[in-house]
Parts: structure tokens; sequence; C-alpha cells
């Protein structure tokens, strides 16, 4: 018995230990487990922030990218806004609204240096970008220093500083774009690969977990499996975000790259058609945008079925709920009582509806519409591609306005609207250079000062004016006419001998009685002096002669015209200015 018992004890320690043993391995490997599943837990954690933290780096750079772009393209629009402004008041306003936008430029692009992780790449176009601004900056504030000092676009030296600062300012603003090529590049082809396989590895690390903590339960395996299925799916779905997101920028930034090709309203109209095509090919659609008075809209893009484009009939911009609100408006269908009025009345079956407004130069100005299937919604994607479309095509035709207006400002004499004599001498060296002769006339409104004296300079202000209107509309549409200065006119035929130019100017002289006879001016003439582009080696000999031509015809009392190298009738020459006959009147030698 005692021997039992004592084998019974021995096996029974035997058995304890062998329950220690079990439970010591058990514990370890528990611990083992819990080990590699915290580090692959927290490897999968990091890789998975990793992902995060390229999402959600590259939106905001590319937003403040873009906001350095918006500052400083309001910037040169006010800069150039003032110098066109004739009002003191509203030019001290565009010189502030100049200022506060490049300080707004410069603060979003030092906080994008905050927020954006830099490459070595991006460090170098951050310093080209610094070089650039630093070079427009230089010029743009002898702009602004100018237009503090009143100089207008009629100021050679204004218009030098302005096409200085143009070509700068264009390459300033590809810096943006290049920066977020870079950052585009380095996210998607460089980091995501390494992120991708990081994850990866993880997720075989955390497949070894699960294998492993099938030998210590199903509580912890099935655990271990839903968490990996749960993080997996959030990984993916941020990854589909993030083609979405960057699908979105390719198409900003392609979109952006088309309408900077366009070099007039016109052709940058034409590349709106063909994006809208590409976008929605089966969809109609149309931009309206208001004329220059901005009391009317008319149809300027349309696409579709023989071009007619979805046929909106808004009159004008107050009309539309769109632009009225400032904000894109979607409608399901044309038969409900809450649809846009210009919708719901269109004749034919019923259709859904989206309306983008569009803005140029900060006002509402505009509309982008298309219409669909009835009872649908637009996707995501073309929602946001319509969007881009109507923002982008705003501020490109803004700029271009602002552009043409500036070209034309610098070309035009303010008062009359002909051409400026700067204009003159380059329209008349490309005359030269082509070989072609021509014939000039020299005029001068006879007794102007006098007529200034008596009635005011408004109303010799307003018989310039006339006379402008009467001499552009007489002439031929190829003669060049331009004010030189006062009420000096030069008028530029070419292809025309001195004979034929006289006889012209003499309909302009008849044209301008007649012109008179309605009473809106004082009662006046003019005097000319013709000569040949032969008669001089330039514009300025020739134009003497002219001038010379013209002083004979005021000694002869004015109201005439008289052609260098000719000599006046002497009984003409003998008249007084009030018995002379307003007509032409010379002899040869």
């Amino acid at each position: 018995l005692q021997q039992l018992h004592r084998r019974n004890m021995v096996a029974s320690v035997r058995v304890r230990g062998a329950h220690n043993l079990a439970r010591l391995l058990s514990a370890v490997l528990l611990g083992i487990v819990l080990v590699v599943g915290v580090v692959g837990t927290v490897g999968l954690l990091s890789a998975e922030q990793e992902v995060a933290d390229l999402v959600t780096r590259d939106i905001p750079a590319y937003d403040l990218l873009g906001g350095v772009d918006r500052f400083l393209l309001e910037a040169q629009l006010s800069l150039e806004r003032s110098l066109q402004s004739d009002d003191a008041e509203q030019r001290y306003l565009d010189l502030e609204r100049y200022d506060r936008n490049v300080v707004r430029a410069r603060e979003a692009w030092d906080t994008y240096g905050d927020v954006a992780i830099g490459s070595p790449r991006e460090r170098q176009l951050w310093a080209a970008y610094e070089t650039v601004r630093a070079a427009w900056l230089e010029v743009a504030n002898q702009l602004e220093t100018a237009a503090t000092g009143g100089a207008s676009f009629d100021d050679p030296a204004v218009a030098e500083l302005l096409a200085t600062s143009r070509a700068r300012f264009e390459v300033l603003r590809e810096q943006p774009s290049m920066i977020n090529d870079e950052i585009y590049a380095s996210s998607v082809h460089e980091e995501g690969p390494r992120i991708a396989d990081a994850t990866e590895a993880t997720r075989t690390v955390l497949l070894v977990v699960v294998v492993a903590g099938l030998l210590v339960g199903l509580v912890v395996s099935r655990t271990t499996i839903r968490a990996s299925h749960a993080q997996h799916l959030t990984i993916e779905s941020r990854n589909r975000q993030r083609e979405v997101d960057a699908h979105r920028v390719e198409f900003e930034r392609r979109l952006h790259r088309a309408l900077e090709m366009a070099a007039t309203e016109e052709a940058a109209l034409d590349t709106i058609t063909k994006v809208l095509v590409s976008v929605a090919p089966d969809t109609p659609a149309e931009l309206l945008v208001a004329d220059s008075s901005r009391a009317h809209l008319r149809q300027v893009v349309s696409t579709g079925s023989e071009l007619r484009g979805p046929g909106c009939q808004v009159a004008t911009p107050s009309d539309c709920p769109a632009v009225h609100r400032g904000q894109t408006l979607i409608f399901e269908t044309s038969t409900h009582f809450d649809t846009c009025p210009h919708l719901r009345d269109r004749v034919g079956e019923a259709r859904s509806g989206i309306c983008v407004p569009v803005s140029i130069a900060g006002a509402p100005a505009g509309v982008l519409h298309t219409t669909g299937a009835d009872q649908t919604r637009p996707n995501p994607e073309q929602l946001f591609a319509l969007e881009q479309i109507a923002a982008k095509s705003g501020d490109r035709i803004g700029l271009l306005r602002a552009f043409s207006r500036s070209e034309a400002q610098a070309t035009t004499d303010p008062l009359t609207g002909l051409r400026n004599r700067r204009s003159l001498e380059e329209r008349v060296q490309e005359i030269g250079r082509a070989g072609a002769g021509y014939a000039i006339a020299f005029g001068d409104l006879d007794h102007f000062k006098h007529l200034n004296d008596l009635h005011g300079h408004e109303t010799g202000d307003r018989a310039l004016r006339l006379f402008s209107r009467v001499l552009r509309d007489t002439v031929r549409p190829a003669d060049i006419v331009a004010r030189w200065g006062g009420e000096e006119f030069v008028v530029v035929l070419p292809a025309t001998t001195v004979a034929d130019a006289a006889r012209a100017l003499d309909r302009v002289r008849e044209a301008l009685a007649l012109a008179l006879a309605s009473g809106t001016a004082p009662p006046f003439t003019v005097s000319f002096g013709v000569c040949s582009s032969d008669d001089g080696d330039d514009l300025a000999a020739v134009i003497a002669v002219a001038d010379s031509a013209l002083l004979t015809a005021k000694r002869a009392g004015r109201n005439r015209i008289v052609i260098a190298g000719q000599e006046l009738d002497p009984q003409v020459a003998s008249e007084s200015p009030s018995e002379a006959a307003p007509i032409m009147i010379v002899a040869g030698r």
C-alpha cells in the first residue's frame, strides 16, 4: 500500500509538472502571439497612417498652391485696373487690392512650406519660385509707383513696364503648376509603391499572427481576422479616394494647361467646347455669358445634337437662379414644382438639369448648363468636372478680356477712340517693311482754340469726337486714322496717289459739313496738307512735309486741302478766309 501510494504520488507530481509545463508553454506561446500581434498591428497602423498622411498632405498642398495662383492673378489684374482708371479713388482702391493680394499670396506660399513635405526637387522649385517672384514683384512695384503718381497706358515707359510685368507674371504662374507636378510624381510614382510594399509586408505578418493565434484559441484568431479585414477595407477605401483625388488633380491641371494655350477669347471658347464634349459626350451642354453691359446672356458654347445645346432661354444674369445664388443647382426632373422655371417650362419631354454659375473677374457673368435623362443625378466626377470647367473658363476669359482692354487702351486715344501716335508709327513701319507706298494727310481743325475759348473745353471735346467719327466713317477700312495730338490728325492711305487722297479728304470735309448740320456742335472746318511717302526717308520726315503743306493751307484761308509740292491758284491764295470756298483748289507746277 505504501509503495502504491508512493507511486501514485510520483505520478501525481509528474502529471502536475506536465500540466505546469503545458501552462508555461501556453503562456509563452500566448505571449509570443501577443507580441507578434502587437508588432504587426502597429506596423499595419503605421502603414495605414502613412497612406492617410500621403492623402491628406497632397490636398492641402494643392489648395494652397491654388490660392497662391489666385492671389497672384488678382494682384496682377488689380495693378492693371489701377492704370486703366482715371478716378483717383478707384485707382487707390485697386492699388490697395494689389498690395493685399501680394501679401495673401506670400502668406499662402509660406503656409505651403510649413504643410508640405518637400523633396529636394520641390526645394529647388521653391528657390526658383522665389527668384521669379522677386523679379516680378520688382517690376510690379515700379508699376504701382507709376500708378500712384497718376501714370497711364499712354506712357511708353509704363507700357514697357507692363509688358515686362506680364511676361514675368506668366513665368511666375508656371511655378506652382511645376510644383504640383512634382508633388503628384513624388506621391504616385515614388511614395505609393513603397507604402504599398510596407502594407503588404504587414499583412503577411498579420497572417502569421492569425495562424499562430489558432493554437491559442478561436476567439483570439477570430478577433484578429476581423480587425485585419476592417483595416484592409479602410486602406482600400482610402486608396480608392486617393485615386479619385489624383484623377481630379490631373483633370484640373490639363484643363488649366489647355486654357492657358488659348491666346484669344474665341480660342478659349473652342477649347471649352472640346472639353465639354470629352467630359459629357452624350449630354447637351451650353455656356451662356453676359455681354459687356452685363444685362443680357448670350450662348457662346454649345454641344449636343447639331451643336444647339440644351436651349436655355434665360435672358439676363439676374433671372438665372444659379447665377443669383452663386452656387451649383441640380434638378432631377423638370416636372417638380421647385425646378427652375426656365427648365420646367421648356417644351418637350421631362429631363434633368445642372446649372453651374460662372464668374468673370470676380463678378457673376454666366452659367454652364447641361441636361440629361429624367430622374437622374450627375455622378460626383462629372459634377466636379463641370464645376472646374466653369471656374477655369471664367478665370481665363476674364484674364483675356483684361489683357485685351489693356492692349486697346495702350494703342488708342481715350477721347476719340482713334489710334494714338505710337500705334500709328508701328502700323506705318509695318507698311514700310512690306515695301508698299502710301499717301499721308496731316489735318488740323481751323480756329479750334477760338472754339474752345468761346464754347468751353467740353464743347471742344465734343467737336473732336464728332470729327473723329466722320473721319473714320468716310475713309476706307484699310486707311489708318490717328490723332496726332490736340486738334491734329493724321490719315495714312496705303497704295494711294496724292490726288486720290485729296479727293478722299474732300469727301471728309463734305461729310463734316453734313454732320454739323444737325447742330450737335458749333460749326467748324478742317484743313489738310497731303504728301506722298516718297517725300521723306521716314515717317517723321513725311509728316513734316505734310505739315508744311498744312501751313500753306492755313495761310491761304483754311478750310481747304493743299498737296505738297504744288502751288495754290493765285486767285484762291488772294481770297480772304471768309470768301474762300471749302473745296480743294490746286494748280500743278
